[in-house]
Parts: C-alpha cells; structure tokens; sequence
C-alpha cells in the first residue's frame, strides 16, 4: 500500500513539474493581453497540487513520522497556489503580483520538497 502511495505521489510530482510552466506560460500571456489569468490548465495544476501535497502528508503519517516537518512545507504549498488562483478570478489592487507569486513560488516549492526530503533521509 505504501508503495503504491509513493508511486502516486512520485507520478503526481512529475505531472506537477511538467504541468507548472505550461500554466505560467500561458496564463502570463492571458495577463499581458488584459485577460484574466484563469484557465483549465490552472485549475488542472491546482488540483495536482493538492493531491501533491495530500499524498505527502499521508506518506509522512504512514511510512516516515521523523518527516513531520515536510507537512508545513505542503501546507504552504498548497497555500501558496492558492494564492495564486484567487487574483486570477477577482482582481484587485496588487492582482498580479499575488497571482506570479502564488503560482510562481508553489512551483519552486516542489524542487524545495525534494531537497528537505533528501536532507531528512
């Protein structure tokens, strides 16, 4: 069961590395043409991400307790898309630097995941 987890999440983690710069590609292009920078793949990538980040805390729970520390990591994670997301659906003063950092940094976080499970294990 937990290697099915890990493959999951490992499979998940790949999609996520993939689908990030698609998304900020093309929804920074929505921004420069004065649309909103909304889009399915955005929300493809919120949602990998939440599967992301519930994978991991469940893999910490099951299989590596001594990893508790990786589940504030995933918390912010998961935030820090969402913060990215909310801007993209009503603007306000400051939008756009919320959304590139929302979705700019919860993808930076993923090669920051790796690196605290590599300096844990």
């Amino acid at each position: 069961m937990d290697s099915v987890l890990l493959g999951i999440h490992i499979a998940l983690g790949g999609l996520g590395i993939a689908l990030g710069p698609v998304v900020i590609w093309w929804e920074t292009r929505q921004l420069m043409r004065g649309r909103w920078a909304r889009s399915e793949l955005g929300a493809a990538y919120h949602l990998v991400v939440l599967l992301i980040c519930v994978s991991a805390v469940a893999l910490v729970m099951r299989t590596r307790p001594d990893l508790w520390a990786l589940i504030p990591v995933a918390a912010a994670s998961y935030s820090l898309v969402v913060l990215g997301r909310i801007p993209g659906a009503r603007r306000f003063r400051g939008w756009t630097h919320a959304y590139v950092h929302g979705v700019g940094s919860s993808y930076i976080a993923f090669g920051h995941s790796a690196r605290c499970r590599r300096a844990y294990s």
